[in-house]
């Protein structure tokens, strides 16, 4: 089973990008554990409970925001991809020193979504 880690403090987009996840489940016959938080500190600790095989972090959320968090993830786990989805364009060259996989910007297209995650699972 795939075990994903979503962060992002916005719940309405969570939600939405649970289903498109659901979506990409069905489609591919991948079956995903998926785990929602809305703040980094939670998304560590879900991390270090049981390690995710791919983590999708948003970057400006309140109080530690998604490149703090990566920093954060890579002290622990310098091997689990990273895909940054966000609105904010302007942080895609500083996510490289993190080693982000991917840099999404929203809105999400989910067909591009889903082959960002086709990619990673190939």
């Amino acid at each position: 089973m795939l075990k994903i880690i979503a962060c992002d403090d916005d719940v309405a987009f969570l939600d939405r990008l649970h289903r498109m996840i659901d979506r990409w489940s069905t489609e591919t016959g991948t079956a995903v554990d998926v785990a929602l938080v809305t703040r980094g500190e939670d998304l560590l600790a879900r991390h270090a409970a049981s390690r995710a095989d791919i983590i999708l972090l948003d970057m400006i959320m309140p109080l530690v925001n998604g490149m703090d968090t990566a920093r954060e993830l890579r002290q622990h786990d310098p091997h689990v991809p990273i895909i940054f989805l966000t609105s904010s364009p302007e942080f895609a060259l500083e996510s490289y020193e993190v080693r982000t996989f991917w840099y999404l910007l929203k809105p999400l297209d989910e067909v591009r979504f889903h082959a960002v995650l086709d990619s990673w699972y190939e």
